[in-house]
């Protein structure tokens, strides 16, 4: 079953509610609420708990592929908004290097990355961070994408560094260590 095809399935303590004037959909739930446009090449309908969303009919070729694509997407938005507001979405930074670490200073957080200065960030006020010790980072929400953009924006102060595995991580990514230069004798 391709993306297209799937059905969506609301879970409970989770309502779907869609203004068909307006071209949007509202999920709330216990952690709170999306509101997500529909693109107009895609018709969303709701049977019960159940959501199917369908390309627009066209006789038009270019547009029919564009709706096409267009549902699989939104499809994958609609079932992120459910997940998000039912259980939330997390993503894990690791902070590694010799005299790096991580503050957090009210609605800021405040990075040592061994730089001449302190690097700042200020946390968008539908997210939540916590640190559990001063090299980890734990970055909650219920907008998917928001949560993924502020951990890249994070991850961005201070890449990784392949010869000596210094950086921001993601505590799932795995980083090969590259062999330096050697000199031939």
């Amino acid at each position: 079953m391709t993306i297209v095809n799937r059905i969506l399935i609301v879970p409970e303590n989770v309502q779907v509610n869609i203004k068909e004037p307006a071209q949007k959909i509202e999920i709330s739930g216990s952690r709170g609420k999306l509101e997500l446009k529909i693109f107009p090449e895609v018709k969303i309908i709701q049977e019960g708990n159940q959501i199917f969303t369908k390309p627009i009919d066209t006789k038009r070729s270019s547009v029919a592929r564009k709706a096409y694509a267009l549902t699989g997407t939104m499809n994958s938005l609609i079932y992120n908004a459910m997940e998000g507001v039912k259980n939330g979405h997390t993503r894990k930074l690791v902070v590694k290097g010799v005299g790096y670490k991580v503050l957090i200073k009210g609605k800021e957080l405040e990075f040592t990355l061994g730089k001449s200065h302190l690097d700042r960030l200020v946390v968008p006020a539908d997210l939540e961070t916590k640190c559990p010790d001063n090299t980890q980072i734990i970055i909650q929400g219920v907008d998917k994408e928001k949560v993924g953009q502020f951990a890249a924006q994070t991850r961005r102060l201070r890449r990784h560094r392949p010869y000596k595995l210094k950086g921001i991580y993601y505590t799932e990514e795995k980083i090969k260590l590259k062999a330096g230069k050697t000199v031939n004798k």
